[in-house]
């Protein structure tokens, strides 16, 4: 992205602490010409770390999100994937859908 480009995907981000707006092009697992990997293998997750250090990641609750990759590499926490990109259409609930049915399906109470 431009910089006038990303500096209006963040000022129109409503940073709410948990959308991360990230400046890659690395893909995981989206094709053949994608690198492998994902959270639970540590590949993405180490990625991120990187693209942290170097401030290409614009938006979000970077603490949380350091939390998130420690737990998803320790096997703590559940950790719900998405190939979400700018150009999806959701339905305004829709996250908070998925997200309590992913609870339902995979909280072990």
């Amino acid at each position: 992205m431009t910089e006038k480009v990303t500096e209006k995907v963040i000022e129109n981000n409503f940073d709410q602490g948990n959308i991360y707006v990230v400046g890659s092009n690395q893909n995981y697992l989206t094709g053949e010409t994608s690198n492998p990997g994902s959270w639970k293998d540590g590949n993405e997750s180490q990625h991120l770390i990187k693209l942290l250090h170097e401030n290409q990641i614009y938006t979000g609750n970077k603490e949380l999100l350091q939390l998130a990759i420690l737990s998803a590499n320790r096997n703590e926490r559940i950790i719900l994937e998405t190939r979400l990109d700018a150009d999806d259409g959701l339905h305004q609930y829709y996250i908070e859908y998925i997200q309590k049915d992913a609870l339902e399906r995979f909280h072990p109470w």
